[in-house]
């Protein structure tokens, strides 16, 4: 199988979801998401492999004696017809091992459109997927089987890009996109690998363990291996940490320090995901000692998932770990509108810089092997009924009160102590919602549990519960000037929070646990059975497989519409939802109706919020489990 990364299965796997609009509520209807394809391009051995089919010649491109051409028989088991996008925008096929490629248009390059070795400088061997198919169509002339006695396609519209598509599917070409590979160790200093590569006079369009005695799978990252001798070794996922991986006993995460590699971060970021992992997160100061005595030894500047990539948000870790311990060195982070993504630095004893994400740097990948096979719980939306005092709210087993009256932040807690409770703590994104909407409401900023009180920079909740979820404001935690912002606020509509200083008078709320409301059902608010409540719509989960027209007929006969989704509460809520689907995909309202890149809702309205996932925007499809996303970074 081929080092590149692997793309979403054919349709038929595909799973969508639809939000219904009934009785004038958004009602979510999650439907599966496939067309049917053939069992012939479900035979297909690679997802990144596939046949490349014209409705209007009715046949599949075909390579055939360094020519091509469009056979009526499209045939998956054919390598002449298995096609591959390769490094450098080039078509790779499969039989012919060459590239498809033509003469360079106003040049007195006199090659037609045809196969050719796949390091040609002469040839125009770059293809742009969105064009593909009307320079097909221009190209081939009477090549095809169904064509006039001119020798022009009979069909007046095949020379419409959407004519040619991913045989046995609806998907356009640009559906199974090649990803760059980033090696590890050799001595390319982690560059991705050529695909295609020439290694012992014989093409390689995917890893290889030849020439290897220890089976490890392999790339070059120039054209020809035997004239440059440039190589690393290819991403793998694997279940454990022999190879390539230093493991803490205490904890069982594994550690990956590509020293002599200089990525960008997103690039580094890429090299870890291909294995499995994640950019290194450090979420307690036991971690961080463990990593200093890694780096004992070397002089760098590594790249770490420490970023504030999200415009809307604070500084974050890439694998979503919560945000509790830093180690900031002193001024940082500094210039925080240019230099985005952090380091850590074997100068400072381990400590964090903020960096420009672009500058190519070594970088620490980190994984959890047992941690993929059971992933942590989604947030529990449900709403368990509880009974409380008066002046208090319930939620989720809890029960929380507005402390109007401004005090310090110690002085707040120990008004929250008088009344059975303690500050609050919050542990998911649904706790957020509620707190943001129901007791906030109009205060502006307030006091929470959160602080680092005990130790600088790692904090806790006053109540001893886990920090399990964080959801900082922009540039936040910064410790300002070192002037003790040792307690935390929430402020803004979205309830982001602040490091502050605990001397400063704020409202606070107060939270403690309720008592159960035996025999008490969570309230319907008018939805069907079957569907689930979510302020202020209903949502339902199908399971029947559709194409993306099917769907939003299935519900418009409903009387609703597909999803739109349009804050970050109500994308935690439908990841919520999805969650035990995984690696399914599931349809949203969101559309690119004129392929010209600008996506909107299938309501018109502006596209205010994103959650694309890595190398998107493309189909607006949801994935699970958790987080389901639509976006890199972030959909």
């Amino acid at each position: 199988m081929g080092p590149g990364r692997r793309v979403p299965a054919p349709w038929p796997r595909h799973l969508l979801r639809c939000v219904l609009l009934l009785g004038g509520l958004h009602l979510g209807c999650s439907r599966a998401a496939a067309a049917a394809a053939t069992a012939a391009a479900a035979a297909l051995p690679e997802p990144s492999v596939f046949l490349i089919f014209s409705h209007g010649l009715q046949g599949c491109l075909e390579a055939q004696g360094g020519q091509v051409r469009v056979s009526p028989a499209c045939n998956a088991s054919l390598p002449a017809q298995r096609w591959k996008w390769v490094s450098r925008n080039r078509l790779f096929n499969l039989g012919s091992m060459q590239c498809l490629g033509t003469g360079w248009p106003g040049t007195n390059t006199t090659a037609s459109l045809g196969m050719y070795e796949c390091d040609r400088e002469a040839l125009n061997l770059r293809w742009h997927c969105r064009t593909l198919g009307d320079q097909l169509s221009l190209l081939l002339g009477g090549r095809t089987s169904n064509t006039s006695k001119a020798g022009t396609p009979e069909r007046g519209d095949q020379s419409r890009s959407g004519q040619w598509r991913i045989y046995g599917s609806d998907e356009d070409l640009c559906a199974r996109p090649y990803y760059e590979v980033y090696t590890i160790q050799g001595n390319s200093h982690g560059k991705p690998c050529t695909i295609p590569f020439k290694y012992d006079n014989q093409w390689f369009h995917g890893c290889t363990s030849t020439g290897r005695e220890d089976g490890h799978l392999w790339c070059a990252t120039t054209q020809d291996y035997g004239k440059d001798e440039r190589w690393g070794f290819c991403p793998i996922k694997s279940n454990d940490c022999e190879t390539f991986w230093d493991k803490d006993q205490l904890t069982d995460s594994c550690y990956q320090f590509n020293f002599q590699s200089t990525l960008s971060w997103r690039e580094a970021w890429a090299s870890c995901e291909q294995q499995g992992a994640d950019l290194l997160s450090i979420t307690e100061i036991h971690e961080q000692t463990y990593i200093n005595g890694l780096l004992t030894g070397y002089s760098s500047t590594l790249w770490i998932g420490l970023n504030d990539l999200d415009t809307s948000g604070g500084w974050q870790w890439s694998d979503n770990s919560p945000l509790k311990y830093l180690n900031w060195e002193s001024d940082q982070p500094d210039n925080p509108s240019e230099e985005n993504c952090g380091v850590i630095r074997t100068e400072s004893s381990g400590g964090w810089q903020n960096r420009d994400c672009s500058i190519a740097l070594p970088y620490v990948c980190k994984k959890k092997p047992n941690a993929t096979a059971e992933p942590p719980p989604p947030d529990v939306w449900a709403n368990v009924k509880v009974e409380c005092e008066p002046s208090w709210q319930p939620f989720q087993g809890h029960c929380y009160r507005l402390q109007a009256e401004k005090r310090s932040w110690q002085e707040s807690k120990k008004m929250c102590l008088r009344g059975g409770g303690d500050l609050l703590s919050i542990h998911s994104m649904a706790e957020l919602e509620f707190i943001t909407k129901q007791i906030k409401q109009e205060v502006e900023e307030l006091w929470i549990g959160l602080n680092d009180l005990k130790l600088q920079m790692n904090f806790e909740w006053s109540d001893g519960s886990l920090v399990s979820f964080t959801h900082w404001h922009p540039f936040e935690p910064n410790n300002f000037r070192d002037s003790l912002e040792d307690c935390v606020t929430i402020w803004g509509p979205e309830g982001r929070w602040n490091d502050s200083p605990c001397n400063q008078s704020l409202p606070s709320i107060c939270k403690k646990a309720g008592q159960l409301s035996p025999g008490t059902a969570e309230e319907d608010h008018g939805c069907r059975k079957g569907w689930t409540w979510h302020s202020p719509s209903c949502y339902w989960l199908g399971e029947d497989q559709v194409t993306y027209s099917e769907a939003r007929r299935l519900c418009t006969d409903h009387g609703s519409q597909l999803v739109t989704i349009t804050n970050r509460f109500e994308q935690a809520f439908v990841s919520s939802l999805i969650y035990n689907w995984d690696g399914e995909y599931f349809w949203t309202a969101l559309q690119d109706l004129n392929s010209t890149g600008s996506f909107r809702w299938l309501s018109g309205d502006e596209v205010m919020y994103t959650h694309w996932n890595r190398g998107q925007p493309g189909e607006p499809l949801l994935r699970g489990p958790c987080p389901a996303r639509f976006m890199d970074f972030p959909w």
